[in-house]
Order: structure tokens, then sequence, then C-alpha cells
């Protein structure tokens, strides 16, 4: 159920620094049921091996596995770039549009999962 006061607030999620601080992830169902302004960010090397949106990703749904691909794509693209004021010019493929590229390799072909050796290579800035 979605509450109408739910616009106004957005979610940053670093989930592998959530595992690595609290050893678990945040209550994504329930941040999911309140909202779909959700962002994934990397926190800092401080609590994270890396700096990998990639791998934040893969943290995710190996352990909710319910989250599709396709959900997260947009917490690290389209909704990140709503939330910087940016979602005019970035976040989107459409023209006019000024989208980085990540081409995501390893992916399950039938479910589109992540999957362990799934990789990142950027193809536009």
């Amino acid at each position: 159920m979605m509450r109408p006061y739910a616009n106004h607030a957005w979610f940053a999620l670093c989930p592998r620094a959530n595992v690595y601080i609290e050893n678990r992830l945040p209550d994504l169902a329930l941040i999911r049921e309140f909202t779909d302004q959700i962002v994934l960010g990397t926190d800092s090397l401080a609590s994270n091996h890396s700096l990998s949106i990639l791998e934040e990703m893969k943290a995710i749904q190996f352990n909710c596995p319910e989250i599709s691909t396709e959900e997260l794509l947009r917490w690290s693209s389209r909704n990140a770039a709503e939330l910087l004021g940016k979602g005019n010019e970035l976040g989107k493929i459409e023209a006019g549009m000024r989208p980085g590229l990540v081409q995501i390799g390893n992916v399950e072909k039938v479910s589109k999962k992540l999957t362990k050796s799934s990789f990142a290579k950027q193809i536009c800035a």
C-alpha cells in the first residue's frame, strides 16, 4: 500500500555496508511496501570491499530473489537520477537524454537474475 507522504521520502540502501556493520540487510519487503523511491549506494571503503553498484545489486538479489534485476536497475539508474534532480537528462534511454550505459554480462538467460560471475562494463559515459 503506497502512502501519500511516501513521495517525499527516499531510501538510500547500501546493502553490503549493512551486512558488514549489522550482519543483515534492512527489511526490504517493508521498504518496498512503503515506497518505490529507493536508490542504491555503496557507503565507503570503510564498510565495504569495493564501490560497485553491481555488487550491491547482487547482495540484494541473492538474499531477496523476489526482487527482479529490472527493479534493481531502476533503483540504481532512473531513481538515482530523480533523487539528484537529474531525471530530465539522466537515468533513462530516450531521445534527448544523456544516460551512461553499462553492460551487465553473465546474467541467467531465462530469469534475467544476476549470478556470482555477473560483471559490469561501461560502454558509454
